[in-house]
């Protein structure tokens, strides 16, 4: 999934919402944060990593911002030298009803349940393009 292009801003705000289908509490979220640009490939800001198992079901609905940490663990830090934060929020969403495995020998349903991300805003967004006019 991917949230839309915030052009000019290191305050990004989205409000965008996602289902996501977590089959096991040994899953993970994996929330990139790129800069976008015009010219080349887009760069990576951070990422954030959150285990299936913080977003469980009786801890929804849940609201969190979360640190954005670059490959090598370290926290980003702003333009303005805050810590870059992504702010989620998390709920129960619809079930999704499935058959089982063709290798079972009967035939059964399989019930899961669907987590509605709401990927809110990025804030304190760093200076990525240094472009010179020569």
């Amino acid at each position: 999934h991917q949230t839309a292009v915030r052009k000019g801003t290191y305050d990004a705000t989205f409000d965008e919402v996602f289902d996501l289908d977590i089959a096991s509490a040994r899953e993970e979220l994996v929330v990139k944060v790129m800069d976008w640009d015009l010219v080349g490939d887009d760069e990576s800001v951070g990422m954030v990593h959150i285990p299936a198992a913080e977003f469980a079901e009786p801890l929804l609905p849940l609201h969190r911002d979360y640190p954005v940490m670059t490959a090598g663990g370290e926290p980003v830090f702003g333009k303005d030298k805050k810590q870059t934060m992504v702010s989620m929020e998390f709920e129960k969403g619809a079930e999704v009803v499935s058959a089982a495995d063709e290798e079972e020998e009967e035939s059964k349903e399989v019930v899961r349940g669907v987590l509605k991300v709401t990927i809110e805003s990025a804030e304190g967004l760093p200076k990525m393009d240094t472009w010179t006019h020569k």
